[in-house]
């Protein structure tokens, strides 16, 4: 054993050195004599395939064994484990845009991102998959697929798409997410950190509106300005920024990015609102913080919890039913939520529910991903309801 050969060597008087290479050897000889895997139960279990940033791999219940230097097992140690073919982990989706595809004339389809592109670099640094096996992609504003195969090529990771025609065709409009975001610009880092989780969380549209509390300067950011010198790669940041929270949620809708900085005219302009969120179509929603004693002293109403309006009976004073088709706007503030008296009346004057989420004042980047997730829930929940009612009679 490791500690007779450390024993003989104090007598014997090896150096300490030579008694550590010793148990190493006797290591890496014993290891040789285990067979690469053993089951337990229905999975085959093996070493960890470890990649690059010392995690490994796992998929459909095999555990991918392997060297760090990303060598396989010979065809009969994969066998011997109940290893058919390369697996590979598929998370979340790899989007594409539609002019990154070529279409073959027999019907199959291909698209190749350099070695360079941060996508190929993900599936290949992280993912760690290699030729043969399978990632989930999209295409922007398209269809999806789960079992696209990739290859490894001399010019750039190279995703084998047969029938390309579904991925290319339009998502239909009931297909979108059913929330539309009207949000009051907060900072601009905050704001950059916010859309990727306004994509990821399932927002149609998003229009960035001003407000008392929305500090002028802040339009000045190259997103926003179009007489900045930057305002184009602006745009291409944009767009990248919530591309990335539809690869995390899996989704290909992109939302629509609309700029109103003069909330005044937006809200007052019933033509424009109306055309925007059509009543017969919309549940109009404005969250903000909760004061009972202060807002009571300005003659605000008190401001009921989300759970205590029913969306059906929202509709039911237009006379509309709600349907699977029905959507919801939902305004939310800056931080410390919009201004008191007036932004909150003139919402409530064009047919917008004033809701809350407690006395607590959240920060944007806070309360956007919570409110977001408790309307889609909220919704989906009096969809449910009405459908059920309705099919009970």
């Amino acid at each position: 054993s490791g500690r007779g050969l450390s024993v003989c060597g104090r007598r014997c008087g090896v150096p300490w050195s030579y008694n550590m290479i010793s148990v190493a050897l006797l290591g890496m000889v014993m290891l040789r004599r285990l067979k690469p895997g053993f089951r337990r139960g229905a999975m085959d279990v093996a070493a960890p395939r470890f990649n690059r940033r010392g995690a490994y791999a796992q998929g459909r219940g095999i555990f991918r064994w392997g060297p760090k230097n990303g060598k396989h097992f010979s065809r009969r140690d994969r066998q011997s484990c109940g290893l058919r073919r390369s697996v590979s982990v598929r998370l979340n989706r790899l989007l594409l845009e539609s002019d990154e595809i070529v279409v073959e004339p027999k019907g199959l389809g291909y698209a190749v991102l350099s070695l360079n592109d941060t996508r190929a670099l993900h599936v290949k640094e992280i993912l760690a998959t290699n030729s043969g096996g399978e990632i989930r992609v999209g295409v922007v504003d398209g269809g999806k697929r789960d079992n696209a195969s990739i290859y490894w090529t001399t010019e750039g990771m190279k995703i084998g798409l047969a029938n390309p025609a579904p991925l290319l065709r339009r998502i239909e409009d009931h297909q979108r997410p059913k929330v539309d975001l009207i949000l009051g610009l907060p900072r601009p880092r905050v704001f950059d950190r916010l859309l990727p989780v306004i994509s990821q969380s399932g927002v149609r549209s998003l229009y960035v509106v001003g407000s008392a509390k929305v500090e002028s300067r802040y339009w000045s950011v190259h997103m926003l300005n179009p007489s900045h010198d930057r305002h184009k790669e602006g745009l291409v940041k944009l767009r990248e920024r919530l591309k990335e929270g539809l690869t995390q949620s899996g989704d290909t809708a992109l939302p629509t990015v609309k700029v109103v900085k003069d909330l005044k005219r937006m809200i007052l302009n019933v033509s424009e609102l109306d055309q925007a969120f059509p009543p017969d179509r919309y549940i109009r929603l404005v969250s903000h913080p909760s004061r009972p004693a202060q807002q009571a002293s300005i003659g605000l109403p008190t401001i009921p919890r989300l759970f205590e309006i029913d969306p059906e009976k929202a509709l039911s004073q237009l006379g509309v039913k709600l349907t699977n088709e029905t959507r919801v706007v939902v305004a939310v503030g800056p931080d410390g939520g919009w201004e008191e008296p007036w932004e909150i009346e003139r919402f409530i004057d064009q047919g917008f529910h004033p809701f809350t989420i407690g006395e607590r004042v959240l920060l944007t980047e806070v309360a956007v991903p919570v409110l977001i997730t408790m309307v889609n829930d909220w919704l989906d929940r009096g969809v449910h309801r009405s459908t059920k009612s309705q099919s009970a009679y």
